[in-house]
């Protein structure tokens, strides 16, 4: 960390104007691309307009907007973390701890994250939840597609945002909120963030939560890839997945399960990196 305490307010700032700008320009692009591609042309404007509200559902439609939007997530975490550095390919590597993975760290974090999301799910279910918001529009969009392209959706699903997210949230948010106010805020602003910027009453929680978990490893693995890494597995999993609900029965299983693979992966990631080494900024 600088010896000069950066300011507290900028990341923040810049987690605003994201949220802002990455949502009006995904809106105007998809929208945009829908009115010129899909459907009905001749009818009149305002019910063209009404028609790309469900359009907006369609697996199209999904996938344009998970691309372009991990790519500005990419863009403005990268622009962000370069500001102020000598050298700015080395003081995005530095910054964001662009560093080497470890195998068996990124396996541990994957199985927790997968751990922790079949609890999530288990208990999204139970409250009646599931299928709802932003979560069930995606799984209604997802579940049209035949295997081969549910596959490739998947791919997309999980990369575009694993990098994307990963590389905005707990590459620049986490470590310049870090480098101001200590990683203990900046592991829980960044992922209250995270989940505020799905935007959605169910989906939002659940990511926060998911954020949590993602932070935690890359805080004591010291690499953005181990969340890389557990993320992308987390998203191709969800995808590939969509449309089968757990039964009640198996519940208690899932979520014990779930529970055993979270708390073990923290455990063996803990055991191995006792410590969160503080990086600079």
């Amino acid at each position: 960390m600088s010896e000069s305490k950066l300011p507290s307010w900028p990341p923040y700032l810049v987690a605003f104007l994201s949220f802002v700008g990455i949502n009006v320009i995904a809106a105007i692009v998809v929208g945009g691309y829908l009115f010129a591609t899909a459907g009905d042309p001749s009818l009149p404007m305002d019910a063209r307009v009404e028609q790309l509200a469900k359009l907006s559902s369609t697996p199209q439609a999904l996938v344009l907007s998970v691309v372009l939007t991990s790519t500005l997530f990419i863009v403005i975490g990268a622009w962000a973390s370069a500001r102020g550095g000598r050298r700015s390919g080395a003081a995005v590597v530095r910054r964001m701890r662009l560093y080497p993975v470890d195998a068996r760290d990124a396996f541990a974090a994957s199985v927790g994250v997968l751990g922790t999301s079949m609890v999530l799910d288990v208990f999204v279910e139970v409250l009646g939840l599931g299928g709802q918001g932003s979560l069930g529009s995606i799984h209604d969009a997802l579940n049209v597609l035949p295997g081969h392209l549910l596959f490739a959706a998947a791919l997309v699903v999980g990369v575009f945002p694993g990098i994307g997210e990963e590389v905005f949230f707990r590459g620049f948010l986490m470590r310049r909120i870090e480098a101001a106010d200590g990683w203990k805020t900046a592991w829980v602003a960044s992922s209250i963030l995270f989940g505020i910027f799905h935007f959605d009453p169910i989906h939002s929680p659940t990511a926060g939560l998911i954020g949590l978990y993602l932070g935690w490893m890359v805080l004591r693995s010291g690499s953005l890839w181990v969340g890389v890494v557990a993320h992308t597995l987390n998203n191709f999993v969800a995808t590939v997945t969509v449309g089968r609900p757990i039964p009640d029965a198996l519940a208690p299983l899932v979520a014990f399960v779930g529970l055993a693979a979270a708390g073990s992966a923290v455990w063996y990631v803990k055991e191995r990196r006792p410590t969160v080494v503080a990086g600079d900024w």
